[in-house]
């Protein structure tokens, strides 16, 4: 459906299949977003556009507000976990906040219990290991975005390290 429908806003334009990929999972779906996306790209749209997908200001401003309301250990969790990426390992999360935030580690499944309540985490099933993932794609690249970029390449340097030790 999604597909169709990107084909149809594109009016007639070669769009990549890449790229109608990518706008789905950023859109979620939403037709209002994949509207906008789709708006947002000029021309014949291939794969090299995928950074021209902007998130428009105003849901920029609803995803923002969302993280305000946050408690702020919840928050801060949320962030270290959207450095490691869409699938959070919970072992290398705890590992990483062990590095970073040792007193978190306590908190660690209750906030995680938290984030699930709010959608913003989801669990996923049948793994041998713990494993999340983000429901809203937006919404973790706003929560990457709110690091200020100092602490976000400690925090990809610490991550990495993190992965290696726990492999």
């Amino acid at each position: 459906q999604t597909a169709s429908l990107i084909l149809e806003l594109g009016q007639g334009r070669t769009i990549d299949p890449i790229l109608i990929e990518d706008i789905y999972q950023k859109s979620d779906g939403n037709p209002l977003l994949i509207q906008t996306f789709v708006q947002s790209l000029t021309g014949k749209a291939d794969a090299s556009d995928k950074e021209k997908l902007a998130v428009p200001p105003l849901v920029k401003e609803v995803l923002q507000t969302r993280l305000d309301l946050l408690e702020q250990g919840l928050l801060r969790i949320l962030q270290v976990a959207s450095v490691i990426g869409q699938k959070v390992p919970v072992l290398i999360l705890q590992n990483l906040l062990n590095r970073l935030y040792p007193y978190a580690v306590t908190q660690l499944s209750d906030l995680l219990e938290q984030a699930c309540q709010q959608k913003i985490l989801l669990p996923i099933k049948g793994r041998q290991r713990q494993l999340y993932s983000f429901q809203n794609p937006l919404l973790h690249e706003a929560l990457q975005f709110s690091w200020l970029k100092k602490n976000k390449l400690l925090l990809h340097t610490l991550s990495a390290e993190t992965f290696i030790d726990s492999y």
